[in-house]
């Protein structure tokens, strides 16, 4: 049993050796988005610019699957993170109903010189805007600035007429068009 682990984890950690992706950020625009006409707003080439760890970084957000979402580094102040995925490659971000809101596992850092002190933490995204989003976890906030792709996320549907009424269901209900609302009185 023993040999069998023994060889499953070097089989790994040999496979993530031989991954080299990309270094630069047009090396991931073309890695990532070649031959994409249209992004989701969460996608693109990003720069934490403002965050209160000290640590900078420029990183593509790229679709690994329906709602899901993939951060490759591409910089980092703490050189042994370039070149990295954060969190599971298979989908470390999370599209939520919202478009502008993610949950997002993400590499924590708690020594930059010992990296047997990351840990998988979990948090939020929230979109500011097409070029500014807000993750946060726990007490920590980033700010990340969009730096290309903005061109390229999709546009949403104009077409559809703007006085349509949606029937929806929740803790409130429309009872007429002056605004006024029914709900339960432990609501209020």
């Amino acid at each position: 049993m023993k040999k069998l682990l023994s060889i499953l984890v070097l089989g790994l950690l040999w496979c993530n050796i031989g991954f080299a992706g990309p270094k630069t950020i047009e090396d991931a625009k073309e890695y990532f988005f070649k031959n994409r006409k249209n992004l989701d707003p969460i996608e693109g080439i990003w720069y934490d610019a403002e965050s209160n760890n000290k640590m900078r970084q420029t990183s593509a957000i790229y679709k690994v699957g329906e709602g899901l979402y993939s951060r490759w580094t591409i910089e980092n102040s703490v050189p042994r993170l370039e070149g990295t995925h954060d969190g599971p490659s298979n989908g470390s971000i999370i599209g939520t109903a919202s478009n502008k809101v993610f949950k997002v596992k993400s590499s924590w850092i708690r020594d930059v010189d010992n990296p047997r002190a990351d840990f998988i933490s979990h948090g939020n995204i929230i979109m500011e805007g097409i070029n500014v989003f807000e993750e946060t976890h726990g007490s920590s906030t980033q700010i990340w600035f969009r730096i290309w792709g903005d061109k390229l996320v999709k546009k949403t549907d104009s077409s559809k007429p703007k006085n349509k009424i949606i029937k929806s269901s929740g803790t409130a209900f429309f009872i007429n068009s002056k605004g006024y609302l029914l709900t339960n009185n432990h609501v209020v």
